[in-house]
Formats: C-alpha cells, structure tokens, sequence
C-alpha cells in the first residue's frame, strides 16, 4: 500500500539515532546483517579524517593537547579553524631592550604600516592607534587583529620546526629574520623602487627615523637598536604573510577577502610536524614449533 516506502520521522540525522531502538543489534540480526547499526553507517559518512579541532578547557590545559607531533595539514587546519586555542599567549619582557629609541620606533612602524592597507580590510576603514609598546605587541596577536581587520586567516610558519617539509621551512624566515624586511637599509629601499617601504623613507615616517637613528646612534648603538628590533619580532605572534622574500615590494595580500597573517612557529602548541607515534603492540609468537623445525633441529643437535 505504501510502495515500498517508510519514513522515519523521529530519526535524529546529526547523530544517527532512533528514539527506542537499542544501540547495538542483538546477535541473530548481527548474523544475518552483518555489524552494520545506524550508528556506524552515520560514523562513518561523517566521522573526520583527524581528531576534533575544537577542544574543551580542561583539555587545553595539557602541553600537547592535539599530540606532540602533528600532520602539517592538521597545523593548517588548527590555525586557519581554533588558532585562540593553539596558540600560547605572547611572552615578552620589555625590560630586556636596551635602548627607549627602539620601543619608540617599533610603536611608530605598528600605527604607520597599516596605512598602506586598503580600508575595506580595517573596522570601520580606520587605522589603529598605537600609544604604548605593549599595545604595539598586542596589535600583531590574534585579539588584536580581530579588533583591527574585518576578516582574516591565520596561515602556518614552518621555520625552525622540527619535520615541517622542506619546501614549507626553506621559503619561510624566522620572525625576527622578517625584522630586515620591515627596516631595510637606506641602499635596500633604493634598489627595489616598487617596494611600498620606500613610501615610509621620507617625511619623518618610521622608516626614515630608523635610518637618522642609525645615521646619529653609530656603528655599536646602530647594532644594538637593530638586535632591540629583532628581538621584538622574534616575539610577535602573527605578522603579514606576504612581506617576504618573494615579494620585497608587498607588505598586505588576500586571499578571498581575507587578509592573510602568518603564524610565528615560537606559540604553536606542538614540539614537530609529523605524524603521532604509534604505540608498539608486542607480537606473541606461537609455543609450538612446527615438526619439520623440529626434526631439523634434532638433527643438528646430534
């Protein structure tokens, strides 16, 4: 009368589950149907290929609490899905700096470099205002970029990581390598004229007070404001992705409408890339030999 067809209105499709029916089939029905509930049939069309991203608070407070090691395709889907979660706060001690010039500078570069981003990225097309140097620091995590861009991704830095693949580590710089990408030398900015830096080298910007300090500090205080510098980079969490190697003359890039920020490798909540170890299961070998075995070494033994 029905064609064939029934309808299971009070099946929950999230979970796989029938109101009053138990859980496991009885073993007459395993036999004749083999171990296939609806419970497994749902597992298995919607179970990931990793472990849940997303994890509770007491699960976060272990050092690892996605593994040691992680796949590099589990790292990007960490940072790109729960970064909050998989990066370690930022830890910086002000005091280790050695002169005030280069907490000065650094609070001048953090408010400046975003002018050469376009509006429709900042909330309410308006640049943030920089006034401490711990406010500068906090800009560049991922609190402060949600309360500075509209939409972004996190994307991963391998460097320094141990079993990160090689093409991933080799056209990555450390943060605080990405220090001389930011404040070039005056002959630096000069020889790449399509660089947006150069807009910053004139006018009293942050790149031209850099290159005065470096002009009036000296040779030994140049060199200690620029191991100031690097040792603030080398602490930030995130940083624009496209300020590389690769492209010397870009500071921003996006990608569908994302504005894309690298990850510093220093906060991830891992020790390698790679895939967890697996635990040895001991083999138990059978008691009894097998006859020929037998024979043969009876016979060796005389």
């Amino acid at each position: 009368m029905s064609f064939g067809i029934f309808f299971l209105q009070e099946l929950d499709v999230e979970n796989g589950l029938l109101p009053d029916i138990q859980e496991e089939d009885d073993l007459e029905v395993q036999r004749t149907y083999g171990k296939t509930t609806i419970n497994k049939v749902f597992q298995k069309q919607t179970t990931s290929k990793y472990p849940s991203l997303a994890l509770k608070k007491n699960a976060l407070e272990e050092e690892y609490p996605w593994g040691a090691s992680i796949p590099w395709k589990v790292l990007e889907e960490l940072l790109s899905t729960v970064p909050d979660q998989f990066l370690s706060p930022v830890d910086f001690d002000e005091s280790s700096l050695g002169l005030q010039e280069s907490k000065f500078l650094f609070i001048q570069f953090s408010g400046e470099i975003w002018l050469s981003a376009h509006s429709h990225y900042l909330k309410g097309g308006q640049c943030p205002e920089v006034h401490t140097l711990q406010d500068a620091i906090k800009l560049w995590t991922l609190n402060g970029l949600k309360k500075t861009v509209t939409n972004f991704i996190i994307l991963p830095s391998g460097h320094g990581l141990p079993g990160c693949p090689p093409r991933h580590a080799q056209s990555q710089l450390s943060f605080e390598d990405r220090m001389s990408i930011y404040f070039p030398s005056p002959g630096v900015v000069s020889s790449h004229q399509a660089s947006v830096l150069k807009h910053y080298s004139h006018n009293m910007a942050y790149l031209d007070v850099y290159h005065k300090h470096l002009k009036e500090l000296g040779e030994e205080k140049g060199s200690l404001l620029d191991r100031d510098l690097r040792l603030i980079f080398s602490h930030l969490q995130c940083l624009p992705t496209a300020a590389g190697d690769k492209k010397p003359h870009v500071v921003w890039q996006a990608h569908h409408s994302k504005l894309q920020f690298v990850a510093n490798s220093r906060y991830y909540r891992i020790s390698s890339i790679g895939h967890p170890e697996k635990s040895l299961t001991q083999t138990t070998h059978k008691a009894q030999l097998p006859g020929t075995v037998i024979e043969r070494r009876i016979y060796e033994d005389k």
